[in-house]
């Protein structure tokens, strides 16, 4: 009788413990990145741009530009994490905008006579040389129909980014020896990849006689445009210390892209608004090294959806806009330009794959187009990966509260505490806060808190160590500390 009444006591302290400290979630809780309604620049601009996305979360700063043939107006909405607001001087990571600079400079270099079209990239990059990927033509690169897959490392380069890190690049030699072995799909649709952007961006400028893709990107784009401040960060060091930290949907700092190795898809470009700017109105005067070849509508991908090299088509009510988006781990940018209209709009934000609302603004600024997905509701790239993930620490901690009637001994209270403690700490860091409100990690918390104070109202009154099958409480030992392992490195700051 003695004990039943201490074992409902022991569960009724718990009961309270864990709903007093799940409730503290709705002060401490995770949440996503909210504009502070600061601007600098246009004001009329920042104030149509702070009304379309209201309350919308997911970012911390934003700046926009709106281009036409003779005029460019620029706006900065909210703080960066070091309180700085951006402006026109701004380097901003730019992503895969990057890929439309080398389908202009694929169009010039074949006005020069330095490639064709139909080249197969191994007669300008003799490393790929029969392998599968070098029978790929520039012109299939430029229009991601290669049949090459998006990335080297696949889905790891998400994961990572979304925890905090970067896979280690390495420089372009070590690229394309990686690139020799890649499977290559013989079905030539339309496949997006970054591996074939690389591979077009380094075999234009071979051909070219330049080893550099940044110093053939300058010579030939860049310095006849007048971009100035155009940096690529082969290294993390070469980031410039201007540019606005950024951030996962669910408010996670993370590691920013860079590297040598992907440079021409886009993964270490930034550049400030002032030359993106300059870049938009070269196109539109039509005086951008490459010329209009590049922007025509080739390969049909979607229902009025077209390729051109690396430039997407559409045609919409009656106008046809050419444009293309970027996302890294660190911001989310749109480039939507109309010839016919001469104007253009372009989008940086400092949260990472956020590009279908980013899309959206831009064209709410380009044609006053109301569509508008906010961010909290999006679906993410690593959606689906971060609710299951999350699905299963939360499983774990209802077992960890509700298996018995605690730990047998001190060792497995003290095994239990820790895998609780790290199952919570990769909750609140990987979750889907993005997508989910911050609040609903008072349900994980609030187990996680019971199982804990389960182990601690119990732990005078538990022996030592267990009485028996004690090799699986010292295996749980080393599961638990490789647990402990993984979660203080994606909580430790990398950047």
């Amino acid at each position: 009788m003695k004990l039943m009444f201490m074992k409902t006591k022991y569960k009724g302290t718990c009961a309270l413990v864990a709903i007093i400290v799940g409730a503290t979630v709705f002060l401490l809780g995770p949440h996503s990145p909210k504009l502070d309604g600061t601007s600098n620049g246009d004001p009329d601009l920042a104030a149509r741009t702070q009304a379309f996305l209201g309350d919308d979360l997911g970012l911390t700063t934003l700046h926009v530009s709106v281009i036409t043939r003779n005029s460019i107006s620029h706006a900065g909405l909210g703080h960066d994490s070091n309180g700085k607001s951006p402006d026109h001087s701004t380097p901003m990571p730019l992503g895969s905008i990057t890929k439309t600079f080398n389908g202009q400079l694929l169009a010039d270099s074949i006005q020069r006579g330095e490639v064709t079209a139909t080249d197969p990239v191994e007669k300008h990059l003799p490393e790929l040389a029969g392998s599968p990927a070098g029978k790929a033509t520039l012109e299939e690169l430029a229009s991601h129909r290669g049949g090459i897959p998006v990335n080297l490392n696949g889905i790891e380069l998400y994961l990572q980014a979304g925890a905090g890190n970067y896979p280690t690049p390495t420089d372009t030699a070590g690229y394309l020896n990686q690139v020799r072995s890649l499977p290559v799909s013989a079905e030539k649709t339309f496949r997006y990849s970054n591996v074939g952007a690389t591979l077009l961006g380094s075999a234009l400028a071979r051909a070219a006689g330049i080893d550099s893709w940044e110093i053939f990107a300058r010579d030939r784009l860049f310095e006849p445009v007048g971009m100035a401040k155009v940096t690529f960060a082969n290294t993390l060091g070469d980031i410039p210390a201007e540019a606005p930290p950024g951030s996962w949907t669910n408010g996670r700092r993370v590691m920013p892209f860079y590297g040598e190795d992907q440079a021409p898809a886009g993964t270490s470009t930034y550049i400030t608004p002032d030359a993106m700017a300059r870049y938009a109105q070269a196109i539109l005067n039509d005086t951008i090294p490459g010329g209009t070849t590049a922007q025509e509508p080739r390969w049909q991908v979607a229902a009025n959806v077209w390729m051109g090299y690396h430039w997407e088509i559409q045609d919409r009510d009656g106008h046809r806009l050419i444009s293309h988006s970027g996302g890294t781990s660190t911001a989310s940018t749109q480039l939507i330009i109309d010839k016919e209209a001469g104007k253009a709009v372009m989008v940086y934000s400092n949260t990472g794959f956020t590009g279908i609302s980013t899309a959206e603004l831009a064209e709410h600024l380009l044609h006053g187009s109301d569509k508008h997905t906010p961010y909290a509701a999006m679906w993410t790239e690593l959606g689906p990966i971060q609710v299951a993930i999350t699905a299963i620490f939360i499983l774990f901690l209802a077992f960890a509260a509700i298996r018995g009637d605690g730990p047998a001994s001190r060792l497995a209270a003290g095994i239990r505490v820790t895998e609780v403690l790290s199952c919570l700490t990769l909750t609140w860091v990987l979750g889907p806060w993005g997508i989910a409100p911050g609040w609903l990690f008072g349900i994980p918390l609030a187990l996680g808190s019971y199982a804990i104070a389960r182990a601690v109202v119990r732990w005078c009154d538990l022996p030592s160590l267990p009485g028996k099958h004690r090799w699986y409480f010292y295996a749980r030992i080393a599961v638990a500390l490789a647990v402990v392992a993984i979660s203080g490195w994606l909580v430790w700051p990398k950047y």
